[in-house]
């Protein structure tokens, strides 16, 4: 294995890892007229001396990012972006509660690579699914 040198160590041991995913489960609700999560146990340990589970759901279940190709016909998968593109700087901006945004909501936010924005605003159809949205 290579060893990294000292100041990558230092960098990464000095920053803080913010997990945002959910967990996915057969009790995930999905996402509007997609289909639910499926987990079924194909083998188990006590049985079959190991763990296999079948696991059936659609792209938008529990956290994840959407690439251009969900949207645009050519556009990039994301096994197009190399992995460090997920990766970065951020910060959380926390609009809950302001009703219409507008860019100076964002005014004295630190330069970051990702912002994340929390909001209440969901569209209507999202309204009975607040459990969807973070």
């Amino acid at each position: 294995m290579e060893r990294q040198p000292k100041a990558v160590v230092a960098l990464f041991a000095s920053l803080r890892v913010a997990d945002l995913s959910h967990v996915v489960d057969n009790a995930t609700k999905p996402y509007p007229g997609d289909p639910a999560p499926r987990l079924e146990t194909e083998a188990d340990i006590t049985h079959d001396d190991c763990c296999v589970t079948r696991i059936s759901m659609a792209t938008h279940t529990g956290t994840h990012i959407d690439a251009a190709a969900h949207v645009m016909h050519g556009g990039k998968r994301l096994g197009d972006y190399p992995l460090t593109a997920f990766s970065g700087s951020a910060r959380v901006a926390d609009l809950r509660g302001l009703g219409e945004v507008d860019a100076t909501a964002l005014d004295g936010i630190e330069p970051c690579d990702w912002l994340l924005l929390r909001s209440e605003e969901h569209t209507s159809e999202l309204q009975s699914h607040h459990d969807l949205v973070c």
